[in-house]
This record gives structure tokens, C-alpha cells and sequence, in this order.
């Protein structure tokens, strides 16, 4: 980390309340990516996920059975 050399208290409270901002968006955005894999993560979307495919599988299969 680099050294920081301040000539007043106020360079240092602007420092921190830079430091705080950044750190207060690298949290939401944490938080964010969270929400998004628990979304990813439902039963629901897994078994979408996976079905997806099978059903692309199984028209194909069909329609060979028919032509």
C-alpha cells in the first residue's frame, strides 16, 4: 500500500470518507452477486437448467419419429 503524506486533517478525513464510499460499494456489491447465485441456486432454475436441454433432446427425438 502506497504511503500517504497529508499536510492537514482535512487531506485525511477526505482520504477516509473516500476509503468508506469504496469500501461501502465493493459491500453492495457483494451483496448483490450474492443475490444473484442464491437466484441462480433455486430448484426452480436448476431443474430449468437442466430440463432445458432434455426437452430440446426429446422434440428432436419426436419429430425423427414422425418424419
Amino acid at each position: 500500500m502506497n504511503k500517504a503524506t497529508y499536510s492537514s486533517i482535512n487531506e485525511i478525513k477526505q482520504d477516509l470518507k473516500i476509503l468508506k464510499l469504496k469500501r461501502d460499494i465493493s459491500y453492495e456489491l457483494l451483496h448483490q452477486n450474492k443475490e444473484d447465485f442464491e437466484e441462480l441456486m433455486t430448484p426452480m432454475t436448476l431443474l430449468n437448467k437442466f430440463l432445458s436441454p432434455v426437452k430440446k433432446i426429446g422434440i428432436a427425438y419426436l419429430l425423427k419419429k414422425i418424419f
